[in-house]
């Protein structure tokens, strides 16, 4: 099972825009503490709905986290963006109008080489998984998550290969990474009302 972090701040704040650690949006940053930071970053938003920890399995098993980066850490390839991109998508467009609101990011403009940046391949990566026509699989059923990124994400990959780099992701391999991840909450236009944000991310 995946070990769910849960941090709650107590800030003063509405529903507005919240920056986090800018790493998240430089280019070719990686690293798993990075991932964490993007991750609990799409979490905060209104954008998406739990992803039941499969962005972050993502980003382990297709480029442990960046560590085997080629192009960008969720690995999300030019055909992938294009179809993230569809502007005749109905339900598309709300994602979109939605990025446009909460990211500050057209993503219709957006070119695959933006994916460098953590965060553009993050919601990358999590668009393509919106678009699957199954429900995502819960946190714990991995290897339904392993067969759902199997038909959905990377055709070319194999069932295994997910599981066993999940199981591995799930071992003590970061527990001192862990340790130092921190997580950086600045929000902007603050009205003078106390308010609570609860962001939670998987390791």
């Amino acid at each position: 099972m995946l070990f769910q972090i849960v941090i709650t701040l107590g800030v003063l704040a509405q529903v507005g825009v919240f920056a986090i650690d800018d790493r998240i949006l430089e280019r070719a940053s990686n690293g798993t503490s990075v991932v964490l930071l993007t991750v609990a970053y799409l979490q905060q938003t209104t954008i998406f709905s739990d992803d039941n920890g499969m962005l972050r399995r993502i980003a382990y098993v297709e480029t442990r986290d960046g560590a085997r980066l080629s192009d960008n850490i969720w690995a999300v390839s030019e055909e992938g963006l294009q179809l993230t991109q569809a502007s005749d998508h109905p339900t598309l467009n709300v994602k979109h109008n939605l990025i446009s609101r909460e990211l500050d990011i057209d993503w219709i403009a957006v070119d695959w080489e933006e994916l460098q940046r953590p965060l553009y391949s993050a919601v990358a990566a999590r668009l393509l998984l919106f678009l699957a026509p199954e429900r995502l699989p819960d946190v714990n059923d991995i290897d339904g998550q392993a067969a759902f990124w199997k038909k959905y994400y990377n055709t070319n990959g194999s069932v295994s290969e997910f599981t066993g780099a999940s199981f591995e992701l799930e071992g003590a391999l970061y527990s001192q990474e862990r340790a130092k991840v921190t997580c950086r909450l600045l929000a902007t236009d603050v009205p003078h009302s106390q308010a609570s944000l609860k962001i939670s991310w998987y390791l």
